[in-house]
């Protein structure tokens, strides 16, 4: 996300921001210091605000190691739509589209992030 601290591994690589995205689907997320989704249809689950990224197989390879794919996270397709206008003119992506996300594969703990009274969620400005 931009902003945080792992944001300059976007920055060295071949990264260009789409745009602000939410989630079509509902998920729960936890936060113990960083955001772990698993998909749910809880009460206290939310559609998740986050950030679409165009990046190269790199720049892809990089953010897996972080995320730990395949022990930590699992990286899925997962269908959202852009928030803003002209990010879906600019882009192209006038509608739903599934754009690659990390699903936790670990016990949960943490504390759960509430959605707001839309049904969203957004850890620290949103961010998957």
């Amino acid at each position: 996300k931009r902003g945080e601290g792992n944001n300059p591994l976007l920055r060295r690589g071949r990264a260009e921001f789409v745009g602000e995205a939410v989630t079509s689907q509902t998920y729960l997320m936890w936060s113990g210091g960083f955001p772990w989704i698993v998909p749910s249809r809880a009460e206290s689950s939310g559609r998740i605000l986050g950030e679409v990224w165009m990046v190269d197989d790199a720049t892809m390879a990089r953010l897996d190691a972080l995320e730990g794919n395949g022990h930590m996270y699992q990286r899925q397709l997962l269908p959202v739509t852009l928030t803003e206008r002209r990010a879906r003119e600019r882009s192209g992506l006038l509608g739903a589209f599934h754009a690659q996300g990390y699903i936790w594969l670990r016990e949960h703990g943490g504390r759960i992030v509430r959605p707001d009274g839309s049904g969203i969620i957004d850890w620290k400005g949103g961010a998957w």
